[in-house]
Formats: C-alpha cells, sequence, structure tokens
C-alpha cells in the first residue's frame, strides 16, 4: 500500500474522458497558485484538447487520498523532444492540490515504479522503496 504523509492510501486510477474535468479541475488550480506567484511554466487554464489524447491513450491518472482526488499525472511513454534517450517513462502535468501539497514525493515515485515495471531504465537515485 502507498500512504501519503498522514498515512491515508493514495489510490491511482487510470481516468477516462468522462473524468476529464477532474483532471483539468486539479491542473488549473496548480496553473493558478503558479501564476499567481509570477511563474509562467504553464498556462492560466488549460483547455480540453491539451489533455484528451493522453487521456483517451490511458496514459493520465487522477491520485486520490482519503476519496479525495488530490492530484494528477500523466505518464507518456515517448517523447519526440527525447529521442537520442533510452526507452524511459515521461512525466507530464503532474500536479497536486494545494491542500496535498507533499504528495509529489509519492507520486514520483509511483512513476519511476511505473517505469521499472514496464521495463524502462530508472536510475537508482530516482527509485525509492515504496511501502
Amino acid at each position: 500500500m502507498t500512504a501519503d504523509g498522514d498515512g491515508k492510501e493514495v489510490v491511482f486510477q487510470r481516468v477516462g474522458v468522462d473524468r476529464m474535468g477532474e483532471v483539468l479541475s486539479v491542473l488549473d488550480e496548480a496553473a493558478q497558485w503558479l501564476n499567481a506567484r509570477g511563474i509562467s511554466q504553464w498556462p492560466a487554464r488549460f483547455e480540453a484538447a491539451w489533455v484528451k489524447e493522453a487521456i483517451v491513450r490511458g496514459e493520465t491518472w487522477l491520485v486520490t487520498t482519503g476519496d479525495e482526488v488530490a492530484g494528477t499525472i500523466t505518464m507518456d511513454w515517448s517523447d519526440p523532444l527525447w529521442t537520442d534517450a533510452d526507452a524511459a517513462g515521461y512525466v507530464h502535468r503532474m500536479a497536486v492540490r494545494r491542500w496535498a501539497s507533499g504528495l509529489g514525493d509519492c507520486i514520483l515515485d509511483w512513476a519511476a515504479n511505473a517505469a521499472q515495471q514496464r521495463g524502462r531504465q530508472v536510475p537508482a537515485a530516482g527509485l525509492r522503496e515504496v511501502q
């Protein structure tokens, strides 16, 4: 079982298009938080078209703790910007709700495990044992 800092179970749910609104809500909250701090890494709001293809491919997940949506992550298995890299998993659009601050480590551990399960190379420092 994977648990958050409060000991609540962390659940990763692959999402379908029917849950796109929840994904967009998490991404928009994170984008607004970044933009309020002068960080222009993401747009102020995400458009559905930007996430739909990854959802249809089954690469987008919602992360819940205590039955509440706490975050989202998209794991792509190829990336045209990294053609010189060996087979890897690519984390895209990872975000957590402000109340779930600190959950990022758990999400990245999950992503490293997902990559390893697919036979992708994971640096030893990038994979901590998840209990």
